[in-house]
C-alpha cells in the first residue's frame, strides 16, 4: 500500500513540479481516494444508525375464517388487528448509546486513518524531496569530475602529469555515472 501511495505521491509531484508542499498536500487530500473511503464510511454509519433508531411501521391484519358449528351452518367470521411495537424509554436510551458510540468509533477510526495517511504523505515527499536534491548533487559532482578528468587528460598529454592520474579520475567519473544510473 505504501509503495501506491509513493508511485501516486510521486506521479502528482512530478505532474505538478515546483509546487511547494502545501499547495501539494492540499492537491493530494482533495483526490485521495482512501480519504474519500473513509468519509464515506463514516456517511454510512450514519444512515445506519439512522435506521436503528426510526420506529417500525405498524402492522395491520384481517383475518377471515368460516365456522362450522353443526356441519350445516356455515358463519363467516372476520378479525382485524394492529399492532405496533413499543420501545420503553430505557431501550431507546440504550440505542442512542449505541448509535452515538458506534458514530464517534468511525470517527475516531477515520481521523486515525487521516493523519496516518498524512504522516505517510510527509515521509514519502520529504523521502522524494531528499532523493531529488542527491540527484542534482550527484549531478554537479559528475559534472565536476568530468571537468577534473579532462584537466588531467590535458596535463597527461602535456607530459606534466602521468597516465596513472588520469585513469583515477576516469574511473572516478565512471563510478559516479553508474551509481547515478542505479
Amino acid at each position: 500500500m505504501i509503495r501506491k501511495i509513493f508511485a501516486f505521491c510521486l506521479v502528482l509531484a512530478t505532474s505538478l513540479f515546483g509546487m511547494d508542499y502545501a499547495s501539494f498536500e492540499k492537491e493530494v487530500l482533495s483526490h485521495s481516494k482512501i480519504l474519500e473511503a473513509q468519509r464515506l464510511s463514516l456517511k454510512m454509519t450514519e444512515h445506519e444508525n439512522n435506521i436503528l433508531l426510526r420506529a417500525s411501521n405498524p402492522q395491520l391484519g384481517l383475518e377471515v375464517a368460516g365456522y362450522d358449528q353443526d356441519l350445516g351452518d356455515t358463519t363467516l367470521g372476520y378479525a382485524i388487528n394492529f399492532t405496533q411495537r413499543v420501545r420503553t424509554g430505557t431501550f431507546m436510551h440504550g440505542l442512542k448509546m449505541k448509535t452515538k458510540a458506534s458514530e464517534l468509533l468511525r470517527e475516531a477510526y477515520v481521523t486515525q486513518g487521516r493523519s496516518g495517511y498524512m504522516k505517510t504523505l510527509q515521509t514519502l515527499y520529504t523521502e522524494y524531496v531528499y532523493a531529488s536534491r542527491m540527484m542534482q548533487l550527484l549531478q554537479r559532482e559528475q559534472q565536476l569530475l568530468d571537468q577534473v578528468a579532462a584537466m588531467v587528460k590535458s596535463r597527461y598529454q602535456s607530459g606534466s602529469d602521468t597516465k596513472v592520474s588520469y585513469l583515477q579520475a576516469k574511473s572516478e567519473a565512471s563510478r559516479l555515472q553508474t551509481q547515478i544510473r542505479k
